[in-house]
């Protein structure tokens, strides 16, 4: 039989472990999500005020949240914006409930979790910032959007590319949509990139 104190060794072990390994928690602002957010992680991550990510790296970004519905299906966007002032560019997210398991078929007052792996890049060429540029956002109506990336693109034209530094603050804005288009989760989150090591 085992004592308490093996048993309470043992569950701090287990509790130490789940928090070394799944991530650190990050700060966020809800910016109008219908649904309940328990948690919001990126892994790896240095600081949960001011996450710095590698350039080149695989990272995971994962949130844990309650819906108000059952989600049948859902498309995941994410908005990057490098420093303050330009325009937020189209990331590649996963999507749909063949890619993400976990958030398909919660019940009502069931937890879910998004969770997908993601490269940090290396840099943004403006090639790149062409194709995924957002047609519209909540946050800016088409002209005022279209107007600021061409202004970012005249400005960067000597530059083939924008490279990352780590004294570039990245914005990012997550939104999770679901089978009808409402929206189930929209978080904005700052952080840095830095050079490998």
């Amino acid at each position: 039989m085992l004592s308490n104190y093996k048993v309470l060794k043992c569950y701090l072990f287990i509790v130490a472990y789940c928090l070394y390994v799944g991530g650190e928690s990050i700060e966020y602002e809800d910016c109008g999500s219908k649904s309940k957010v328990i948690w919001v992680q990126v892994d790896p991550c240095d600081d949960r005020f001011n996450c710095t990510l590698t350039k080149g790296s695989k990272a995971e970004f994962s949130v844990r949240f309650m819906p108000k519905n059952m989600i049948l299906d859902f498309k995941a966007i994410a908005y990057i914006q490098i420093g303050d002032g330009w325009p937020m560019y189209k990331f590649p997210m996963a999507a749909g409930c063949e890619t993400v398991r976990e958030v398909c078929n919660v019940d009502d007052g069931e937890e879910a979790t998004y969770r997908t792996p993601f490269v940090v890049p290396n840099e943004l060429t403006s090639r790149f910032m062409m194709a995924v540029t957002p047609n519209r956002t909540e946050n800016f109506p088409n002209t005022i959007l279209r107007t600021m990336f061409l202004v970012a693109l005249i400005w960067r034209q000597q530059r083939d590319s924008v490279t990352l530094d780590r004294s570039d603050k990245v914005n990012v804005q997550f939104v999770l949509l679901d089978q009808d288009e409402q929206t189930l989760l929209c978080l904005r989150m700052s952080g840095r990139v830095g050079d490998p090591k």
